[in-house]
């Protein structure tokens, strides 16, 4: 799988686990049958609650691991790699936040409605439960598949580069003026030719000759 690939099915998979998260958290996740003592009449109803009371760090990690991948997709290799591994990170806290939900799922469903002396009965897991825990596997697995192609993701913002020219035998680097090739130095600027110098030097000596001064 080419990078641009690995990074396209990463991105698909944590958008889709995210939405999916998102939707199922207001919805109920698990609800029960009210049981009353023997010779106590049952009080109607059933007892429910969604994601955001059974699990309310469901959604902050979903939002963490989606954050590491958006930070992974406009930042270099290293960095890249870190962002994803904390996206990776959020997504598997949002699956223990859902388990440690369910444990205390007895709990949270007699704070909601149960009346006094009276207790849960069997619980069922409702669709949003396993929308949410989906979401979140969908989520840890773009995250996992970012972790594991990092390296070979395109870089962002390529086309604004300075373009590198060639080096080879043949090639010169553009220089200053008084740089060669590559910014060897080439001294100082050269002065005349020789045989205007020379020509300089005899007309200066035959002034003196003359009794002139060859400085006016």
């Amino acid at each position: 799988m080419t990078g641009s690939r690995a990074r396209g099915v990463a991105l698909a998979l944590t958008a889709a686990g995210a939405i999916l998260a998102a939707a199922s958290a207001g919805s109920t996740w698990v609800s029960a049958r009210v049981l009353a003592p023997i010779g106590v009449a049952e009080v109607g109803g059933t007892p429910a609650v969604t994601g955001t009371v059974l699990a309310p760090a469901f959604m902050p990690l979903v939002l963490v691991a989606a954050a590491g991948m958006l930070v992974g997709l406009f930042t270099g290799p290293r960095l890249r790699r870190a962002a994803l591994v904390v996206s990776a990170l959020g997504a598997a806290g949002a699956l223990v936040a859902v388990g440690t939900g369910w444990g205390a799922a007895e709990a949270a469903l007699t704070a909601a409605t149960v009346p006094a002396g009276q207790t849960v009965g069997a619980q069922s897991a409702g669709a949003g439960l396993a929308a949410g825990v989906t979401g979140a596997v969908l989520v840890l697995a773009g995250a996992v598949l970012g972790v594991g192609t990092a390296g070979r993701w395109p870089g962002t913002g390529r086309r604004y580069d300075v373009p590198v020219r060639p080096e080879g035998p043949g090639s010169v680097t553009p220089s200053r003026d008084n740089e060669g090739p590559r910014g060897t130095q080439l001294g100082p600027r050269a002065g005349p030719p020789p045989q205007i110098a020379d020509r300089r030097e005899d007309s200066a000596w035959d002034a003196l000759d003359r009794g002139e001064d060859p400085t006016l």
